[in-house]
């Protein structure tokens, strides 16, 4: 079977958020499973045809690489569909795959509905526009908030003509029946899979590095800085965590971005003026390497989530991989991680007060307490993420949208 992805975001050259991690991993497995895979992406650079190691066809398209770019959208979704009618005319596509709110993904189903491609689309939501952005107001101005209503009705037209729709988790199931008004036989519950040889404990010296005592704490977060993954609400629940155990660092790992209740400042600039009395207690940086990122995933006392709206909940899942206690908010798949109280909490969204007591409950966890929670986590997530339940409903809906 010849399946073909469309996304701008692709490792390693624009490896932008959850999208790219997402694809990069099922289009590996399909592969595995005697898939033909092509990948249509952004071009950072000259744009390119070719097969990597793995056995992926990649195509590099567009000229503009920006990322938030409307003009640069477009020029990609262009690039895409030329390219796309290339394959067409020298491979039988069984298949094409993209994501919700794509540009590109639209354009092809519109296209479509005229008669110009004929493979069946099937659609993953990853992502809400609805919820994510227009009600966190993740967005700047009048005109900001006209493009996203542009682009939902975009997303909305796709899942509507697309011949199936893939939600990963039970708050996105919900919002594309009630909300999008797709029709249900279209739409399928399936959670993604985790990598549990990729995520795990390993030994590492990055507490050393990071100028950290045996007896200090650290509380990791990972997730852009804007107002919907809710890093500033952490940041209120800071002093009061640091009142009881105030030799804790706060590790913040994520991208910064240019929305801020502040004007003329970047989220990162506007929670540093917020924390500007534990300046000496927090740490920003926005990128690390795979490896790194394990390493501080395997050396953190806490991993903490505190999103105002997720559909899923990746940081938590991958940090309880790695054996971790996890703080994460009421949003996405967190009421499937199985969080009783000693492995982890969940909280209300946008609770600073909640936050910090889940916080100094998973600090004070005794090393006893700490092994029997690393097993055990992990085990939850091999259990509910697995990769065999996946591959067995994928391949299910392949052999439906091509009957």
């Amino acid at each position: 079977m010849r399946v073909v992805f469309l996304t701008r975001e692709f490792p390693p050259d624009t490896l932008w958020g959850g999208e790219a991690i997402a694809c990069n991993e099922m289009a590996h497995i399909l592969v595995k499973m005697g898939y033909n895979v092509h990948i249509i992406c952004q071009a950072v650079g000259q744009q390119k045809d070719f097969v990597n190691e793995d056995g992926l066809v990649i195509h590099r398209v567009g000229r503009n690489p920006k990322r938030y770019s409307i003009i640069a959208r477009i020029d990609y979704s262009l690039w895409t569909i030329k390219k796309l009618r290339e394959l067409t005319k020298s491979h039988h596509i069984d298949v094409v795959e993209g994501f919700y709110g794509g540009s590109e993904t639209f354009l092809y189903a519109l296209l479509k509905s005229f008669g110009v491609f004929r493979a069946p689309l099937l659609l993953h939501v990853h992502g809400s526009i609805r919820h994510a952005i227009l009600n966190t107001k993740s967005y700047s101005g009048i005109i900001g908030f006209l493009a996203i209503r542009l682009l939902l009705c975009m997303a909305d037209f796709t899942a509507k003509k697309s011949e199936i729709v893939v939600a990963i988790s039970p708050i996105i199931y919900n919002e594309l029946l009630k909300e999008s008004k797709v029709d249900p036989q279209k739409v399928h519950l399936i959670l993604t899979p985790r990598n549990t040889e990729k995520y795990k404990p390993i030994e590492t010296d990055i507490r050393k590095r990071l100028g950290l005592d045996i007896k200090d704490k650290l509380v990791l977060t990972v997730g852009r800085l804007e107002p919907r993954k809710g890093v500033h609400v952490l940041c209120k629940a800071i002093p009061f965590i640091l009142r009881r155990y105030p030799n804790t660092k706060f590790v913040f790992i994520g991208r910064d971005t240019p929305i801020s209740p502040k004007k003329g400042l970047t989220f990162k600039e506007f929670l540093i003026t917020e924390l500007k009395e534990y300046v000496n207690s927090v740490w920003f940086n926005e990128f690390v390497s795979d490896v790194e990122l394990l390493e501080l995933y395997s050396a953190a006392d806490v991993v903490v989530s505190p999103s105002l709206y997720e559909v899923s909940t990746s940081v938590p899942i991958e940090a309880m991989l790695c054996g971790k206690p996890v703080v994460v908010t009421d949003t996405g798949t967190a009421r499937l991680l199985r969080l009783d109280g000693s492995n982890g909490v969940v909280v209300p969204p946008g609770d600073a007060q909640k936050l910090a007591e889940a916080i100094i409950k998973m600090l004070s966890l005794s090393n006893e307490e700490k092994n029997v929670v690393s097993k055990k986590n992990r085990e939850i997530i091999q259990r509910v993420f697995s990769y065999s339940r996946w591959i067995s409903q994928i391949r299910d809906l392949h052999v439906k949208i091509i009957a």
